[in-house]
């Protein structure tokens, strides 16, 4: 059976701007290791730079296996490589199957954009992995503060349901009995939840969540005593305008 000729991008550490590319190409060529360096060493910050995805064994197992595949006749190339690259890509019509790892996507596909023109122009199919790697990211972390864009949401969620409350409260005052006004507001409340278990447990699109929205929305702009002797009608301007969205 014949092997398929494949070409097999990986990258040896994160394919990240001009300075990794030209170290990657240096350390690929020099045989450079951290293995026999001692602990307290390998555990700095340039030892780190030097080590790159070697250290990652899922990374390695997965460029091993496709090499070592029997079906394949696999050519590996470092994505990162400053002499590598551009000669694979010069040849890439000679594979029947191009194969670009998540050790060279799923970090940064700044590489991989780069090659656009000369993958464009292989072949064969191009198989692309991208990863699912788990980081632990602290949010607090984030450039913006968490508890400025926690208030900012509050806030636009408080302001855009000031004015149904509003109506709601007036209506409900307008009920004598203070029993079934309160027994109205408890029975709404129950509804919205069960209606949110149920879209939720059917999957259904944003579509139908917002179509309540815009229903509810609709009573009080169109239906209610007030909206009736209503002069201009901005509210109806505006409801007709967020339809669309």
């Amino acid at each position: 059976m014949r092997r398929a000729r494949t070409l097999l991008l990986y990258a040896r550490s994160v394919p990240a701007g001009l300075l990794r590319s030209l170290s990657d190409t240096i350390i690929s060529r020099l045989h450079l290791s951290t293995s026999r360096l001692p602990d307290s060493i390998r555990r700095s910050r340039y030892a780190m730079w030097l080590e790159g995805y070697s250290s990652l064994s899922y990374v390695n197992d997965w460029r091993d296996a496709f090499a070592g595949s029997p079906r394949l006749s696999a050519d590996l190339c470092n994505i990162n490589d400053l002499l590598d690259m551009p000669r694979f890509m010069r040849r890439i019509r000679d594979y029947d199957l191009v194969v670009v790892l998540h050790s060279a996507a799923g970090d940064s596909m700044r590489q991989v954009r780069r090659a656009t023109a000369a993958l464009d122009n292989r072949r064969g199919p191009l198989v692309v992995f991208f990863g699912n790697d788990y980081r632990d990211v602290n949010p607090s972390r984030f450039f913006i503060p968490v508890e400025l864009v926690e208030g900012f949401f509050f806030l636009m969620l408080a302001l855009t349901l000031m004015g149904p409350g509003q109506e709601l409260g007036r209506a409900l005052d307008r009920i004598p009995d203070r029993v079934k006004a309160y027994t109205l507001n408890i029975s709404g409340s129950l509804m919205g939840i069960a209606l949110f278990a149920a879209f939720s447990w059917w999957q259904l699109s944003p579509f139908w969540w917002f179509l309540v929205v815009v229903l509810g929305l609709g009573y009080f702009v169109f239906l209610t005593p007030s909206a009736r002797r209503s002069g201009v009608r901005w509210d109806v301007i505006g409801y007709l305008a967020c339809i669309p969205v």
